[in-house]
């Protein structure tokens, strides 16, 4: 779990308020999920532009909320796209996928101890 999620970051952004962090969690979950899709559709039109974009925001968004592993994915996948780089970027997307598949479940079970 630490090594996905930094568990005193949320804590530090809600300041114990339950219900904020449920509605933090709920709002990050799905904006990642949508930029995920958005990545994945930007490699498949090899849009190196949009794909840097959509995964800088994933990697801010992630890092101030303390999902540490879609934070480092994502910001490989930002390099990737810098680079031009397709083959790298589509093995980074399967890490940010991987990733984020982790963190929204370490995420469901810490608002299932709140």
């Amino acid at each position: 779990l630490t090594a996905v999620l930094d568990r005193d970051r949320l804590d530090d952004i809600a300041a114990g308020d339950v219900e904020l962090e449920r509605e933090i969690l709920a709002l990050y979950c799905g904006d990642a999920r949508r930029l995920v899709q958005t990545a994945r559709d930007a490699i498949a039109a090899a849009d190196f532009a949009q794909l840097e974009r959509s995964m800088h925001q994933l990697k801010g968004s992630s890092g101030n909320l303390g999902a540490i592993a879609v934070a480092a994915a994502s910001e490989r996948l930002v390099v990737a796209a810098r680079n031009g780089d397709l083959d790298a970027a589509r093995r980074w997307l399967a890490e940010t996928e991987s990733a984020f598949v982790q963190t929204d479940a370490a995420f469901s079970a810490y608002i299932g101890r709140l």
